[in-house]
């Protein structure tokens, strides 16, 4: 976490020569992990509110499945993260910020079926 901290501190400078071409190679790989990890952090999040679910109406062959099924949510969650560097590619604006040159369908449609 500490690493991840001082990554983006490095990144968020302002333009200093070497640094604008950091910036826009640093992008991509950077918001393609963190949006991965998005994905397994929505995805868990659902199933633990469809554990929760399950616990309360008392169906214990249901949340039998339901534990076997975490492994899933961190291979669809890995799977969907790496969809989306693929499809979305961001670029670094003159602000140092990064930014999707499209809207990113895959994110919304994840979060929005959840």
């Amino acid at each position: 976490l500490h690493v991840c901290g001082i990554i983006y501190a490095v990144y968020e400078l302002g333009d200093m020569g070497f640094l604008s071409e950091f910036r826009s190679s640093f992008c991509g790989p950077f918001n393609s992990v963190f949006r991965t990890f998005r994905f397994i952090s929505v995805l868990q999040e659902m199933h633990i509110a469809a554990a929760t679910l399950v616990q309360t109406t008392h169906q214990p062959a249901a949340l039998c499945a339901v534990a076997w099924l975490l492994p899933a949510v961190w291979i669809v969650g890995g799977l969907l993260g790496v969809a989306d560097g693929f499809v979305v590619v961001w670029v670094a604006n003159d602000e140092a910020h990064c930014i999707p040159p499209q809207v990113d369908s895959l994110s919304v449609g994840t979060v929005g079926a959840c």
